[in-house]
C-alpha cells in the first residue's frame, strides 16, 4: 500500500477533535520494499528485543514447519515443546514416536534429529586452547529453511533439487555465526553472592564458517506417516575454525540472521602442556620477559 496512507498512534475521529490519540512511545519504524516471511519477521523480533531489551519474542522453531527460522535440535514424538507445533501428529515424520518403524526399515531414535558435534579430535567436542582446529556441527534441521527463497518449500528447504546454487549457499554463509564459551563459575553457583549479567557471559567466534552439506533427499514435508518418512540425505552439515579458549563445559552457539541456538557443554578446550619457563627466576622490581614453551597437538608454540 502507499505509506503516505500510513498512521501510527492515531485514530481517524475527524467528527470529534482533539481526539483518537494513543498514549505510546514509538522507538523505531521499520519500513521494507516488500513483503517480509514468516522467518525474516522471527529476524526482526530477534534484532528488536535484544536492542530494546524486550522480555520475550515469538521465533519458528517447529521442525515441521516450512518457515522456521533457527536450527533446532529434535527428539523423537512431540516432546515438552507441544505448543510450537498444535498440527503435530506422531503418526508423521518428523514428530514420529520413539521405536517407531521407517521407510528405511530402521525405527525413530531419539539421537536421529539431535544436533551433533565433531572437532576432527574423537567423540568427544574438544580442540587446542590456540583454536583453529575444524569443527562440523551436523543434524537433520541445523539449517533454516528458506537457503534459496525461490525454491519450492519445505521443511529441509529445496530438498534433492538443483534450485539451491553454490551462490545461495555462500549467501547464506554469509549470516552463519558459531561462538564456543561459557558463563563464569560464580554465575552458575544457586543462591551465590555474585550479580551476574548478560556481559558475563565469555564468547568467542569461530572463523570460517560455511554450509558445508545439504540434504539432496529425503521426506521434505510433515505430513508424511512415518512408514514413507526418510531421513535427509546426506546429513546437513556446517563447519567453521575454533576461536581461542580455556576450560571445559563450554557452549556452542549456532546463530543464523542472529537468532541463536545454544548447545550447552558441547565443547572442551584442552589444557597446553607446558614445556619449558625461561627464565626461571626474575627480579622482584619487574621488567622481565619470561618465554613459555607449550605443546598442542605435537605442534612447538611460543607464547
Amino acid at each position: 500500500g502507499d505509506v503516505s496512507q500510513f498512521r501510527l498512534g492515531i485514530v481517524d475521529k475527524s467528527d470529534q477533535a482533539d481526539s483518537g490519540f494513543g498514549n505510546v512511545d514509538v522507538a523505531e519504524i521499520l519500513v521494507y520494499d516488500a513483503s517480509l516471511t514468516q522467518q525474516e519477521m522471527d529476524r526482526v523480533g530477534n534484532y528488536l528485543s535484544k536492542k530494546y531489551n524486550l522480555v520475550y519474542f515469538r521465533v519458528n522453531l517447529d521442525v515441521g514447519s516450512e518457515t522456521r527460522s533457527a536450527a533446532v535440535a529434535k527428539r523423537c514424538g512431540c516432546g515438552n515443546q507441544w505448543w510450537l507445533t498444535p498440527q503435530c501428529n506422531t503418526s508423521y515424520g518428523p514428530y514420529c514416536t520413539s521405536g517407531t518403524l521407517l521407510a528405511s526399515g530402521s525405527t525413530c531414535q531419539n539421537t536421529d534429529g539431535q544436533l551433533t558435534i565433531d572437532s576432527g579430535q574423537g567423540a568427544i567436542a574438544q580442540g587446542p586452547a590456540a583454536g583453529g582446529n575444524r569443527l562440523s556441527i551436523k543434524g537433520y534441521y541445523v539449517l533454516p529453511t528458506d537457503l534459496d527463497p525461490d525454491a519450492e518449500p519445505g521443511i529441509l528447504g529445496a530438498v534433492g533439487l538443483s534450485a539451491i546454487s553454490s551462490q545461495d549457499l555462500v549467501l547464506s554463509s554469509q549470516y552463519l555465526a558459531v561462538s564456543i564459551g561459557y558463563v563464569p563459575h560464580d554465575c552458575k553457583v544457586p543462591d551465590g553472592t555474585a550479580k551476574c549479567l548478560p556481559a558475563d557471559f565469555v564468547e568467542n567466534f569461530a572463523t570460517e564458517c560455511r554450509i558445508r552439506y545439504i540434504a539432496t533427499s529425503g521426506t521434505n514435508d510433515a505430513t508424511s506417516a512415518c512408514l514413507n518418512w526418510t531421513a535427509p540425505s546426506p546429513t546437513p552439515e556446517i563447519q567453521c575454525k575454533t576461536p581461542a579458549g580455556i576450560g571445559g563445559g563450554q557452549d556452542v552457539i549456532i546463530y543464523w540472521h542472529g537468532i541463536p541456538t545454544v548447545l550447552n557443554n558441547f565443547y572442551k578446550a584442552r589444557k597446553p602442556v607446558i614445556r619449558s619457563v625461561k627464565p626461571n627466576q626474575v627480579n622482584y622490581l619487574g621488567g622481565t620477559t619470561i618465554t613459555i614453551q607449550v605443546c598442542e597437538q605435537n605442534d612447538w608454540t611460543i607464547a
